[in-house]
């Protein structure tokens, strides 16, 4: 689980929240499109944007909004 806090008063238009691989490749994307302002949990399944499951190890998660670019580390265990 990925929690995020999108600030605002209106719907987000352009937010999206990316996964990337240790080799910065983006392996998902999740278009927050229409999501209102607030506090919000996204459900990682480890699969990339095929379907595949991912392996076990370190990722960089990245919200990008119209404001600003936040990207932090997550280890998915298996």
């Amino acid at each position: 689980e990925i929690g995020v806090r999108l600030v605002g008063s209106e719907m987000c238009i352009r937010d999206r929240l990316n996964i990337f691989n240790m080799l910065g490749q983006k392996i998902k994307i999740f278009n927050m499109q229409n999501v209102p302002a607030g506090s919000h949990t996204i459900v990682w399944d480890s699969t990339d944007e095929f379907g595949e499951k991912v392996a076990a190890g370190v990722y960089l998660y990245q919200l990008e909004t119209e404001e600003f670019v936040e990207t932090k580390k997550m280890i998915l265990l298996k």
